[in-house]
């Protein structure tokens, strides 16, 4: 003989109300797995400019804040200060192999990149510590090469900060700073590859 099992009507009731009570659960915490998936874009772009040197393979990793209509070098960047070039994290260049930047000679490897804007010079400095966080952690026994570079003024205004890699001839380039109606041009000992041919090659 087959019997159905059947449960009690008291425990029927009970199931059917703690579905009712589950349902309208369910969606709102999915909705709240859904908006902890939201990204919202940053105030200040992350970018990364790659450009090969001659043979080598130069990357600048860095955040791009805009002038907001705000006073920028003497302002909102204060001028004799440490700058990490950017904002957010401290700006980083990578370079494939070893290269001359200025008349020093820098390996293969990442560095932090630092700048001190003045309103006659700024000073460029690029340090063997990657890591750093922020500039209240720079130390200067870091560094691996510190260089000056006039600013220029420009005719328009830039209104996001950037850096570029500019006037690539065979191996050799500038290092351009660009923002608000500035440029500084690290030109008069321009960034070069060790890495070029000889002739006879």
């Amino acid at each position: 003989m087959i019997q159905s099992s059947r449960l009690p009507p008291l425990l029927l009731s009970a199931l059917f109300a703690l579905a009712l009570v589950a349902e309208p659960l369910l969606p709102s915490s999915l909705q709240a797995s859904e908006e902890k998936k939201i990204e919202f874009p940053a105030a200040s772009q992350h970018s990364v400019v790659k450009q090969r040197v001659g043979l080598t393979d130069v990357e600048v990793d860095y955040s791009r804040p805009n002038k907001n209509d705000r006073e920028i070098f003497g302002g909102l960047v204060p001028y004799g200060k440490l700058w990490r070039t950017g904002a957010n994290a401290v700006t980083k260049i990578r370079f494939s192999k070893p290269v001359t930047l200025g008349d020093k000679e820098i390996p293969a490897g990442e560095y932090a990149l630092f700048t001190i804007p003045t309103a006659d010079e700024w000073t460029i400095i690029v340090s063997k510590d990657a890591k750093v966080q922020s500039a209240a952690d720079y130390k200067q026994e870091n560094d691996a090469a510190r260089l000056t570079a006039k600013p220029e003024p420009v005719p328009v205004t830039i209104e996001t900060f950037t850096i570029e890699l500019a006037d690539v001839k065979g191996a050799s380039a500038t290092l351009n700073f660009l923002w608000d109606k500035t440029r500084v041009p690290v030109s008069r000992n321009p960034f070069r590859s060790q890495s070029r041919r000889s002739p006879s090659s």
